[in-house]
């Protein structure tokens, strides 16, 4: 059986595209590719993903032992242990924006893609460590662990977001109701005024499924996927 390989290139056009690679090729559950610059990072949407120098670029290799229709939660999941890693490494822990960003002091720490590679799944994720040249006008929307007083290595720090990913894949069908427990004490949305997928009214919680529960006028509705925004400047990075 192959071990998980942990490979490290200062800048690369996307972790993700070069994470499937391997996956395609057989690479293990938990191998990861970590960038410190990428030139065409993406997200989701296919919108760009600022990658400047001063984060960490990493992708992970995941083989679900349970079949895709089981993990509509995942990201939730995956963002409940990044969450984990971060607070392990840099000793302050974010929150969750709903469904796919990490906060710091309300604005933007980290962004999490996953992604379909045959019959394994790619979890992308990028994290502003130090100060970084972002554009003026997203640093009032993005923050680093820098710049909140936990600076941190970041090979170490990725080392352990790509292990804490993996393990959290394992148990995310058999423990999802605890998987989900922490991300709904984690999740900064619940309780905003909200817009998504075109319903607005108040993030009343998130489902063990991972969906949106929004509080409307005329009921509760559930938003499966799609972007939420509360600031909508947030959504540009």
């Amino acid at each position: 059986m192959r071990k998980p390989e942990f490979l490290i290139y200062p800048q690369v056009t996307s972790t993700n595209d070069l994470a499937k690679k391997l996956a395609q090729e057989g690479a293990a559950h938990g191998g990861a590719v970590l960038a410190y610059a990428q030139t065409a990072g993406r997200g989701r949407r296919g919108r760009t993903f600022a990658s400047p120098k001063g984060g960490i670029y990493l992708s992970v290799i995941l083989r679900p032992r349970d079949p895709l229709p089981k993990l509509l939660h995942l990201t939730p999941v995956l963002a409940v242990a990044a969450c984990d890693a971060i607070e392990e490494v840099a000793g302050i822990r974010p929150k969750c924006k709903w469904v796919n960003d990490l906060l710091l002091e309300g604005r933007k720490l980290a962004g999490i893609l996953v992604e379909i590679s045959g019959d394994a799944l790619i979890a992308g994720i990028g994290v502003n460590v130090a100060r970084s040249d972002l554009p003026e006008e997203l640093r009032k929307i993005a923050v680093s662990l820098a710049e909140v007083g936990a600076a941190c290595e970041k090979e170490p720090l990725a080392r352990a977001i790509a292990s804490h990913m993996a393990r959290a894949c394992e148990t995310a069908v058999s423990a999802q109701k605890a998987w989900m427990d922490r991300y709904r004490a984690d999740c900064a949305t619940i309780g905003q005024m909200v817009s998504a997928s075109g319903v607005s009214g108040i993030a009343k919680t998130v489902a063990d499924n991972g969906a949106l529960i929004i509080e409307t006028e005329t009921g509760d509705v559930s938003v499966q996927t799609g972007e939420v925004s509360c600031n909508p400047a947030a959504d540009l990075i």
